[in-house]
């Protein structure tokens, strides 16, 4: 098993864990990693949808296709960007352990923006995290175009089918068609 991430201070980290069968590489996963090489390929917790642009996040799935074995597949962990422009909580506060989390959140551009500043004392810092509002028919069209067939589809984590107005996540299997 092989784990990616274009952190290198992340890989840095996970690489604490490593052994004969679990390795991590620093790698930008908008390019082939090692052609033919695996059989399944998992992209997890929302880990998709970081370009601004549907051609720029295609090329993931166009790098995935080309890491896959024939047949082999891609499962594809992904929020319900429905659901979540639907229920858009603009801005909220959550004190954990003595720690203020102030977060706020937009939608510009079709693009789903979340800032989070932790106030701890008299010290304040600033997350931001970003994610393209993509849809289930998104998916279809670039996998569609990237040579996938979608196997299934689900909607959390109990594998329910996906409902657009009611599900949390949009969970796709899809197999490379050669």
């Amino acid at each position: 098993m092989t784990g990616v991430d274009l952190s290198k201070e992340n890989i840095r980290k996970a690489k604490r864990f490593e052994n004969e069968k679990l390795h991590f590489e620093v790698h930008d996963m908008r390019e082939p990693f090692m052609e033919n090489k695996f059989d399944y390929v998992f992209n997890l917790f929302t880990s998709f949808g970081y370009f601004p642009t549907i051609e720029e996040n295609e090329k993931v799935l166009s790098a995935t296709f080309q890491n896959l074995k024939s047949k082999g597949k891609v499962l594809i962990d992904f929020l319900n960007s429905h659901q979540v422009i639907k229920g858009l909580i603009e801005e909220e506060v959550q004190v954990i352990d003595g720690i203020t989390f102030e977060i706020s959140r937009e939608i510009k551009d079709d693009i789903i923006y979340k800032y989070i500043d932790i106030v701890d004392g008299s010290e304040k810092t600033r997350f931001v995290e970003k994610v393209k509002a993509l849809t289930r028919q998104d998916f279809a069209g670039m996998l569609s175009r990237t040579n996938f067939e979608i196997l299934d589809t689900f909607g959390s984590y109990n594998l329910e089918k996906f409902d657009e107005d009611k599900s949390s996540r949009l969970i796709i299997i899809a197999r490379k068609r050669i």
